[in-house]
């Protein structure tokens, strides 16, 4: 970059010894086109003023991105240049006549095909260049202007918005002027329009905001970017500009235009535009009618509201105030409504008639932008042609139900969504909170079907059908079938009792701690301590259970245990609970032949010994240290003895 801008420096140092002035740079936007995969075609579409040396053959094309830092520069070639054609032949611009009091310029195009190293949400190509034309408004030399956008997932493909109308605007001081660039997007997203500060460049990747002049009323955006007296107006949804001129000269102002996809931005292109601003001799003001002959759709703040799957057609006049006018209108229908039809009566007269006539497709949410460009071709002094825009929306009528057919519980509401009229199809009258509005709040009694409605549509309808359910009162009792008094060991099954719930979810607790894998309604278990609390809750999941959710809890009152257990057959075990897993078992009587076989809580047997004799008043140890905590069963050959080891 600093090799452009040294040969820039040098070559205005030439200028400057000679007396000879180089052509200045009015205006212009960068735009891009999707190739494939990451390769665009950059286009930088500028314009020069005709007087002076010829325009660079190339220029620098500054490339960065948020998500490195890496700084990438490109060169774009010229591979056009033309004059623009002066509004009436009869007057040239200086392109053709040096003498002339209209300025001239000339549309230079640079392109080149750029492959991005990586895909990024935040790319930035971007051009600068030393001379900016002379304007009223702005004193700063240097021109700037770039293009944002995101080429990550959905994406990719993207080509950037375009313009028909040219950057470069003559109007008359004094004189109300619509202008509007027409922007056009590619891909079918919306765009939204506003006015910037121009941009101006200390280097390739920073640009700042070029200061406005002192003048008064004091410069400002958006309502006075050049002296209009705060009459500046745009319609970010159409892009229409409105002002009325104050001063004479050339001014310079900044359009940016943002891309949006489903709600998302996907980039921005910042177009710098010339207002050329002329005393005329002969002004006029042209005024448009209130719509007529509207087939299928009525007439809106901003233009018209339609029949989604229906055609339609509306009309208007356009009215100069002055008869010599010769009113030339086109419009921008190819690009924003395919196959409508368009016709003009009057054309060349100071009055014409707009017949519009298109069939909304069903499915197609988005508003549509009409652009309309009036010339004035009289071709008066000073020769230029008038150029004046207005916008119109076209937008389909909304009375899609954005939910299905669902249904409330006794007693309550639900808030519908859909057109702005409202009737009950079936079921009892008065349940809707209104019958014009958007979010009516409906309250049926019963089963009830509910219609959403546009009188201008009679054919375009939408319903849901809410089916009213009664309340149920499910109940839950909690039993234990041991009761709550028990000894440690004891196995216990506890018990959810449940009515007026068919779909049961159960949630089972041990002193609040939720127990898993347990989701039946009952519950069995051998390890409780005293106080423990056993609790289940029941989500009941009918339709319309009050409550949907409630719990019961028992809390057990569990014996210590006994130092031994004493047997009739004079065999004792002890200690019982043993804490280290080591018993005693001790017998009056002399035992020949004993099988000792432990059993553990599921049945599995954990240890054996066979074929002992225990002597009449010894014991015999048993070491059960290498089992875990738990309930089991001694088997002495047929009799059996229930322990707990507590570690």
């Amino acid at each position: 970059m600093k090799k452009y801008l040294h040969l820039l420096i040098f070559c205005l140092t030439i200028l400057t010894t000679n007396g000879t002035r180089a052509q200045n740079l009015a205006g212009g936007e960068i735009t891009y086109e999707w190739i494939a995969d990451s390769t665009y075609r950059v286009i930088f579409k500028s314009y020069f003023e005709c007087v002076g040396i010829a325009e660079p053959n190339t220029m620098s094309l500054c490339i960065t991105n948020t998500c490195s830092t890496a700084v990438l520069t490109s060169t774009l070639s010229k591979t056009s240049a033309v004059n623009l054609p002066p509004s009436c032949p009869a007057y040239p611009t200086k392109c053709t006549q040096t003498s002339s009091s209209i300025p001239g310029y000339k549309e230079v195009l640079y392109s080149a095909l750029i492959t991005l190293p990586y895909r990024c949400n935040a790319w930035k190509f971007g051009v600068s260049y030393v001379n900016r034309a002379i304007s009223v408004n702005v004193s700063s030399s240097i021109f700037y202007t770039s293009t944002t956008f995101n080429n990550l997932g959905m994406f990719q493909g993207n080509s950037s918005p375009y313009f028909i109308n040219k950057p470069i605007a003559y109007a008359c001081s004094a004189n109300p002027y619509n202008y509007n660039s027409v922007a056009v997007d590619p891909n079918g997203d919306s765009l939204v329009t506003d006015l910037v500060n121009v941009q101006t460049a200390t280097n390739c990747t920073t640009a700042i905001s070029a200061a406005l002049n002192t003048s008064s009323p004091a410069l400002s955006i958006p309502s006075n970017p050049f002296q209009t007296n705060n009459t500046t107006t745009i319609s970010s949804p159409t892009g229409n500009m409105g002002f009325t001129p104050a001063t004479l000269g050339e001014n310079v102002c900044a359009l940016r235009v943002r891309e949006f996809r489903n709600g998302i931005l996907i980039g921005s292109v910042i177009r710098e535009m010339r207002f050329v601003v002329l005393p005329c001799s002969t002004s006029s003001s042209i005024t448009t009618s209130p719509f007529v002959a509207l087939t299928n759709c009525v007439a809106s703040t901003w233009g018209v509201t339609v029949c989604p799957g229906t055609s339609f057609g509306f009309g208007f006049d356009i009215k100069s105030t002055n008869p010599a006018t010769k009113i030339v209108v086109s419009d921008n229908h190819m690009f924003t409504t395919p196959g409508a039809t368009v016709s003009y009566s009057g054309q060349y007269t100071d009055s014409i008639r707009v017949n519009y006539n298109w069939f909304w497709p069903l499915g197609s949410p988005m508003f549509r932008t009409l652009i309309f460009t009036i010339k004035d071709s009289s071709c008066l002094s000073p020769g230029i042609v008038i150029n004046r825009s207005f916008a119109m929306q076209i937008s389909p009528f909304g009375v899609a139900i954005t939910m299905p057919d669902t249904f409330v519980c006794q007693g309550q509401s639900v808030m519908l969504s859909g057109g702005n009229n409202w009737s009950i199809v079936s079921g009892p009258p008065g349940s809707l909170s209104c019958t014009t509005c958007t979010n009516p709040v409906a309250t049926p009694t019963t089963k009830t079907t509910y219609m959403s409605f546009v009188p201008a549509c009679p054919n375009f309808t939408d319903s849901i059908t809410i089916d009213v359910k009664p309340v149920t009162a499910p109940t839950l009792s909690l039993t234990a079938n041991t009761g709550v008094s028990i000894k440690a060991g004891d196995t216990v099954t506890f018990t959810a009792n449940t009515t007026n719930c068919t779909n049961k979810q159960y949630i089972w607790k041990k002193n609040g701690t939720t127990t898993a894998g347990v989701t039946s309604n009952t519950y069995t278990t051998s390890f409780l301590a005293n106080a423990d609390v056993i609790s289940c809750q029941l989500i009941c999941n009918d339709s319309c259970p009050n409550p949907k959710t409630q719990t019961q809890q028992l809390t057990m009152i569990v014996a210590a245990g006994i130092g031994s257990v004493n047997y009739t057959d004079n065999i004792t075990i002890s200690p019982n609970p043993s804490y280290d897993g080591i018993f005693s078992i001790k017998t009056n009587t002399t035992l020949n032949n004993v099988n000792i076989i432990v059993i553990n809580s599921m049945g599995q047997t954990v240890y054996t010994e066979r074929a002992l004799s225990i002597s009449s008043g010894n014991t015999k140890p048993l070491n059960l240290q290498h089992l875990p905590a738990g309930i089991y069963t001694i088997r002495l050959n047929d009799m059996q003895y229930k322990v707990s080891i507590s570690k």
